[in-house]
Formats: C-alpha cells, structure tokens, sequence
C-alpha cells in the first residue's frame, strides 16, 4: 500500500512524501475503510487524480483517508465526483423541482375548473 502511494507521489511531485507515524496511521486506518486488495490503485488513483481540492492539499494522507470511499467508488466505477457534476446535477434537481410545482398548481387549476364545470 505504501509503495504504490509512495510512487504515485514521488512520480507526480519529484520527491518522497512525508512518512511519520500519522501518515502511517492514517493509511492503516485507510486500508481499513476499503476493500485491502483495491487500497494501492486507490491509492495511486488519489494522487493522479486533479481534483482541485487533493492538488491545493499536495495529495495528503489525510484527503485520501476522507475520501476513502468517494475514491473507491470512482475507481470501481470509472466516475469522477466533480464539483462541476455536483452544480450540474443541483441545477437539474433544482428545475425538475420547478416542473413538479408547476404540474401541480396546473393540475390543481385543471381539478378547480371541473368542479366549476360540473355546478
């Protein structure tokens, strides 16, 4: 699990990254959150990945333990999360919201004007 992190850093950033006892911990505690045999390409995935948040972070350890499984369903799935997919997919639930109002105050005028009908 280290090598992999470990050569996905140095390959990204020219040099070793920081090994001390809360880096150790927090992969132990990460290894404990996924599945142990996905851990190095998640691992190695995190580092690769340009998420604005891990990059501005310099790909910590500790992004990586708290993404642990937002990670893992990127790897398994081949998604991305991405703040541009969350404000999209925001935006759709915003107007499907809007639809539905707007079907049920048409259905309401519609169920109002039946009844007038029929008096």
């Amino acid at each position: 699990m280290w090598s992999s992190y470990s050569n996905a850093y140095e390959e990204r950033y020219s040099v070793k990254p920081v090994s001390n006892a809360k880096v150790r911990g927090q992969l132990a505690s990460f290894v404990q959150r996924v599945p142990v045999l996905e851990a190095p390409m998640i691992a190695e995935a995190y580092v690769r990945s340009n998420n604005s948040r891990y990059v501005a972070a310099g790909h910590s350890v500790g992004c990586l333990l708290q993404d642990a499984e937002k990670m893992r369903t990127e790897l398994v799935t081949g998604r991305r999360g991405t703040a541009h997919g969350a404000r999209e997919g925001d935006r759709k639930a915003g107007r499907a919201d809007a639809y539905e109002q707007m079907f049920a105050e048409l259905r309401a005028e519609d169920e109002a004007n039946a009844k007038a009908a029929l008096s």
